[in-house]
């Protein structure tokens, strides 16, 4: 474990303006689910403590109430702030005991952070209302005034995000807060509360209880103190606290599961039908309010389908969101294989004698046919077919299990196939350590005695990957048991973000299917441009959006733009490939450092746009290059941990006015930075691992002949070295691009030098990063005379 700041990492929780430690017997053991070591302790609480925390809140409610809103949201500002500052510490912390992969945590945090920011100024602008009256004399006035006492329960997939979202509006309306977090997750939400008191939060407002829920959750609605009891949850947890808060007339927010079937017809495109269900089942370990439950495909498309999701399933990997080996040593493994081979003797015997009452109920008749025995199709080769039933017509998808609450049937009048678990429903002890899909990774989640939790999604790693879903009995997929490979990204698969201009406005999407999936028109209210999206960490959940959309353009609709049009900082890089640095014959076999000069947003061009050969000058020459934008800002950053600050990669023309690079004495700022001779795009792809970057082959080509080619594993300077060398004299900022240098070749080095002219094309190409095209034209060519 290594923190920045290792008292955020407290055994120790808030209750009544006091820490309480965690000692002896009465503490709770937070493991980590990828090793199963202990984090930490938290102490065990119940309804007594409890009961101090909202009276202490009630109190100090009181005055932070009278405090007023500008007060209330300079101290959420410097909160925000703090969550900030401490985000690589915070998303540790929730890796630790969550499971999720770091990236996906860091960016969770950010996402958490976000609430506080929104809430900090809407506190500002919680205006009242003047109701026309009912008669001419009178006036109706509405004042809104804090509630008072907030509790909340939050669960462990979001241990961040779902207490931020609670919690903010609470202390922005001048309510006090007592939260009940998951057992699992504990941590998350201590580091909170001691980031809010530093930020000037009066502790005795903030309040945490960790213990067992059924006692601190009937003082919660019990207590006629508390006012608002906010809930995110199961369905009958949300039920049962709805009716224990009725005697009291509280008022309730719940966030409660629901169903979400995922239905694939005979005219889907199988590889986006696949590619839909992975997000939809794996996302975040299938713990999210909108993931699918159960999986309909019609029978037209299913062995296809079947194949597919085989084929994809099988290359996930169980492992540790840290990065480190994540599997259990091999004692632990044989000694849940014998538990395991037990359980299923077990659950046979009691099947046969008609008490296996933990066992899902049989499924109906009319929804689930075997049409063959899983013995003998093991025997043809096994795989996910296994666990595929075919469902005869006339199935009321919907029912029980649909977005219809008035009862309505909506039947799908042809021949299905269901997935559906096999008779496995008891696994290791231990719970798992996750699934890695690409960058994200996420975990299982299992009851005491091993088995998976009811209405909790993703199962455990035992005779393949079992999913346990929610809405008709015995409603599960079964996933083959390869299912611990690493899926990498492949060329097909990266995904390319890209900013545009379309009918006069500026957006940002996903490059899809030779179209655009407009994310902007979806996602401008929250991220008005990838520039806010790249400094919200929300990149990967932006791509899992458009992943699962269809395109809303074509690529002919839109105007290409440079990825981050509103970059703060465009550095580049000079002389970076060894024969580039021989051309200047100065006996110098390598620079010590890079040389860099700054290049304006407005020097650029997008895809497909036409370069711009200046009325100044005909000298314009190309320079292929690679770049880096950056996803987390830093100073001084070192270099084994600069990668971690990159989030996307993309292709560069880095135009140039050759004669006027020489123009003054000392510099080439003048000759770089001519509007519209350069072009970045057509997009950027996220950034994975140094394996991406280890050995891009880099090559420039003008009219189609090769003009510049080489090999990032030959540059003077690696990424790594040139992320720590600007940071060590400015500040890095997210959405900043670094132009990272060109190969030798470029036209100023032929002889005779060839510049570029009106009708010459440059194609740069990148392994992995596609190619940036882009014509060249006169200056003011097509403009009225």
């Amino acid at each position: 474990m290594n923190l920045k700041d290792p008292s955020l990492l407290r055994p120790a929780v808030p209750v009544a303006g006091q820490w309480i430690e965690a000692r002896g017997s009465e503490a709770h053991d937070v493991t980590n689910p990828a090793t199963g070591e202990v984090v930490g302790r938290v102490p065990s609480l119940g309804a007594a403590e409890t009961r101090e925390a909202i009276e202490a809140a009630r109190k100090a409610q009181a005055v932070w109430a009278k405090r007023t809103a500008k007060d209330r949201a300079g101290v959420l500002k410097r909160w925000y702030a703090l969550l900030m500052e401490n985000q690589d510490d915070l998303g540790t912390i929730l890796t630790l005991e969550q499971g999720k992969p770091l990236a996906e945590a860091r960016g969770e945090i950010a996402y958490g952070a976000s609430f506080i920011e929104w809430f900090a100024e809407e506190a500002r602008r919680v205006y009242g209302d003047i109701i026309p009256g009912h008669q001419p004399d009178k006036r109706i006035l509405v004042m809104k005034q804090p509630v008072g006492v907030v509790v909340a329960i939050t669960p462990w997939n979001f241990p961040n995000a779902m207490i931020t979202r609670k919690a903010a509006p609470a202390f922005a309306a001048g309510c006090g807060f007592v939260l009940k977090p998951a057992l699992q997750t504990p941590f998350s939400a201590i580091a909170l509360a001691i980031l809010a008191e530093r930020a000037g939060l009066p502790l005795e407002l903030f309040s945490i209880v960790t213990g067992p829920s059924r006692p601190i959750g009937a003082e919660m609605t019990a207590n006629p103190t508390v006012r608002k009891l906010t809930f995110t949850g199961s369905t009958e947890v949300g039920a049962a606290l709805m009716s224990q808060s009725a005697p009291t007339v509280k008022k309730l927010s719940l966030e409660l599961g629901g169903n979400a079937p995922f239905i694939v017809f005979d005219d889907a495109d199988v590889d986006a039908a696949v590619e839909g269900a992975i997000i939809a089942k794996f996302r975040n370990n299938g713990q999210t309010c909108v993931c699918a439950n159960r999986i309909y495909v019609q029978d037209g498309i299913h062995d296809a389908f079947a194949a597919k999701l085989a084929e994809v399933v099988s290359k996930l990997k169980v492992g540790n969101g840290t990065g480190g080996g994540g599997r259990p040593r091999a004692a632990d493994r044989r000694r849940s294989r014998r538990k395991g081979r037990a359980a299923h003797r077990r659950r046979h015997r009691e099947r046969r004698q008609g008490h296996a009452r933990w066992l899902p109920p049989r499924p109906r008749r009319h929804l689930l046919r075997a049409d063959r025995s899983y013995r003998s199709h093991r025997r043809n080769g096994g795989g996910a077919r296994r666990d595929l039933r075919p469902a005869r017509a006339d199935l009321s998808l919907f029912r029980r299990g649909g977005c219809n609450r008035q009862g309505q049937r909506h039947r799908v009048r042809s021949r299905l196939v269901f997935l559906r678990q096999r008779s496995v429903a008891r696994f290791p002890r231990r719970r798992g350590a996750g699934i890695r899909h690409g960058r994200r990774q996420y975990r299982p989640h299992l009851d005491g005695r091993g088995a998976v939790r009811r209405h909790q999604g993703l199962g455990a790693r035992a005779r393949g990957l079992a999913l346990r879903h929610r809405g008709l009995p015995g409603n599960q997929i079964c996933l083959p048991r390869r299912h611990h490979r690493r899926l990498n990204r492949t060329s097909n698969m990266t995904a390319r973000l890209l900013s545009f201009i379309a009918n006069g406005k500026r957006g940002y999407g996903l490059a899809k299917d030779g179209g655009i999936v407009d994310l902007s028109a979806r996602h401008g209210g929250e991220w008005r441009d990838l520039r806010a999206a790249v400094e919200a960490g929300v990149i990967d959940r932006l791509i899992e959006i458009g992943e699962g959309l269809s395109p809303d353009m074509a690529e002919s609709d839109i105007t290409f733009d440079i990825p981050v049009p509103s970059a703060e900082k465009i550095i580049c890089v000079g002389v970076n490939f060894p024969d580039r640095n021989a051309e200047y014959k100065d006996g110098q076999e390598a620079p010590p450092n890079p040389s860099l000069f700054p290049r304006f947003a407005r020097s650029f061009v997008g895809h497909n746009v036409p370069l711009t050969r200046p009325k100044a000058s005909e000298q314009l020459d190309y320079e292929g290059e690679i770049v880096i934008v950056i996803g987390k800002g830093g100073r001084h950053i070192a270099e084994r941990d600069a990668l971690s600050h990159v989030v996307g990669l993309s292709l560069c023309d880095e135009g140039t006015l050759r004669d006027w690079v020489r123009h003054a004495k000392f510099n080439v700022t003048q000759g770089k930075n001519f509007d519209g001779s350069g072009s970045i795009g057509p997009w950027f792809v996220p950034f994975t691992d140094d394996e991406q970057i280890a050995d891009i082959e880099l090559t420039a080509k003008v009219n189609g002949e090769l003009r510049q080619s080489d090999r990032t594993s030959r540059m003077i300077f690696s990424f790594r070295k040139i992320i720590h060398y600007i940071s060590t004299f400015t500040t890095l900022v997210p959405g900043d691009m670094i132009v990272t240098g060109t190969p030798t070749g470029a036209g100023a080095r032929l002889d005779p030098p060839v510049w570029l002219k009106p009708g010459d094309t440059v194609e740069v190409s990148a392994t992995g990063l596609g190619t940036l095209v882009n014509g060249v034209v006169d200056e003011g060519a097509g403009e009225a005379s």
